[in-house]
C-alpha cells in the first residue's frame, strides 16, 4: 500500500493521536481535488492553536503554517494554502496541536 508507506513516514513515535480533542474539531478542507490551492476552514468547542503540514510521497515537509490557526467555538479560522507549484498526485495534510498531537490528516490531490 503506497500510502502506508507515506504515513509511516510522517507520524514518529513521539507523536500521538488525541482522539478526545480530534472529535471536537470541525473542519473543511477544498477543493479537493484541487489544480492550484486549496482552504482549510476549522471551528472547535474549544479554544485551540493548530498548526498544518504538507507532507509529499516520500515524507517530504512541502508547506506548514507560519503561525499557528486559531480556532474556537465562535469563529471559523480559514487558511488558504497554494500549491500552484507542486507536482500533481497525492499529499498528506496533517492538522496538529501545539505540533505535536495529531489531531486530523487528510489526502490532498493536486491535478494539472
Amino acid at each position: 500500500n503506497l500510502n502506508q508507506g507515506f504515513e509511516q513516514g510522517c507520524i514518529s513515535g513521539s507523536v500521538s493521536i488525541d482522539e478526545e480533542l480530534a472529535s471536537k474539531l470541525r473542519y473543511k478542507i477544498y477543493p479537493n481535488p484541487t489544480v492550484d490551492r486549496f482552504n482549510i476552514e476549522l471551528q472547535s468547542d474549544v479554544k485551540l492553536e493548530i498548526n498544518y503540514v504538507l507532507y509529499d510521497l516520500k515524507g517530504q515537509r512541502i508547506r506548514e503554517s507560519l503561525s499557528p490557526l486559531q480556532v474556537g467555538s465562535s469563529f471559523v479560522s480559514k487558511q488558504e494554502v497554494d500549491i500552484s507549484d507542486l507536482s500533481e498526485g497525492l499529499y498528506l495534510l496533517v492538522l496538529m496541536k501545539e505540533g505535536q498531537q495529531i489531531l486530523r490528516s487528510f489526502r490532498i490531490r493536486k491535478m494539472n
